[in-house]
């Protein structure tokens, strides 16, 4: 398996993100993740929140070995030529080590504050395959003019250049849980993450299979990975404090699918759920690290846990460059 880390940019200083992406990528860890957000998703809407491409390019400079994504960019906020763009940009930043995330978007509040619309999650997944589409148009025309007549988006004579630096293109992650999300990983995407639980991680692995069958196309083209967050707690009373935290967060909501969520415990305990994990189909397991950071946490999972899992190389299997 492979190993991501995901430091939520909200509610902390650009240092403490800075310092602690510069620990994964220190620890050893395959990949660091950015997200997309304008507000903080987890926490109230005044929250401190970092914007996701320009820390994600900042700290891509910095990074020495870990490949960079974006965890995931919905289709709302911006053109998804524009999105191409900045990603094509960042694959330059890392030197061929950058991962072009994208999903249908979901956060109602941050979309009605700044006015992007939300439209229905019909539309949403729409405009998703359209800019699946455009990003695969715009990194395969070779230097070339592309052009593209959706229904939401267009291109007319739309130039990418300099190319991105991976050939054919940067690992595409498709991030969702419906079908019609499935069936766009089979058609356009290298990644696909998911959350658990495992029952539906399952479920959908199924449905992956089946469309790739459809279409003809190896489902080991796809890496297969899977979300979590991340709660480093060896004792049973750490344990305990963690699911009654989530519980409350939780404010009515499904807290069991919260719980449900979380890596939780120490090395043994985190071992165990990672087996079950890898035996459900999980190839790559990317952490998402609320503020404030446990960095002990991340230090101690990178000495007692990752070595057993160990899978060393890119999320997606290619070499960088």
């Amino acid at each position: 398996m492979k190993f991501g880390v995901q430091l939520l940019p909200q509610q902390v200083s650009w240092s403490q993100w800075r310092d602690g992406w510069l620990l994964v990528d220190e620890l050893g860890f395959d990949s660091s993740w950015s997200y997309d957000h304008v507000h903080a998703p987890r926490g109230a809407p005044e929250s401190d929140c970092f914007e996701g491409w320009v820390g994600m390019a900042a700290l891509a400079a910095l990074t020495a070995r870990a490949w960079t994504g974006m965890l995931v960019s919905p289709v709302t906020f911006r053109n998804p030529g524009l999105l191409v763009k900045m990603a094509t940009t960042l694959d330059h930043i890392t030197n061929g080590r950058s991962i072009f995330g994208l999903g249908a978007g979901w956060h109602l509040n941050e979309h009605q504050a700044y006015g992007f619309g939300f439209p229905s999650p019909g539309e949403r997944v729409a405009r998703l395959a359209e800019a699946l589409q455009i990003t695969h148009l715009l990194w395969s025309a070779d230097g070339g003019p592309a052009s593209f007549a959706g229904s939401y988006f267009q291109l007319d004579g739309a130039f990418c250049n300099p190319p991105p630096l991976q050939r054919p293109h940067p690992p595409i992650l498709v991030a969702g849980g419906g079908p019609r999300v499935v069936r766009l990983v089979a058609r356009y995407a290298d990644v696909y993450d998911c959350w658990p639980p495992l029952d539906a991680v399952r479920e959908r692995y199924a449905a992956l299979a089946d469309a790739c069958a459809r279409l003809g196309r190896p489902m080991e083209q796809i890496t297969r990975s899977l979300s979590v967050d991340f709660a480093w707690a060896p004792s049973a009373r750490q344990r305990q404090e963690v699911l009654e935290a989530v519980a409350r967060a939780a404010r009515g909501g499904d807290a069991a699918m919260a719980q449900a969520r979380l890596l939780l415990g120490g090395a043994d305990e985190m071992a165990r759920q990672l087996e079950e994990q890898q035996a459900a189909g999980v190839q790559q397991v990317i952490l998402h690290v609320p503020s404030p950071y446990n960095l002990d946490g991340l230090r101690r999972f990178a000495s007692e846990v990752l070595p057993a899992f160990r899978d060393a190389g890119s999320p997606t299997g290619r070499d960088a460059g």
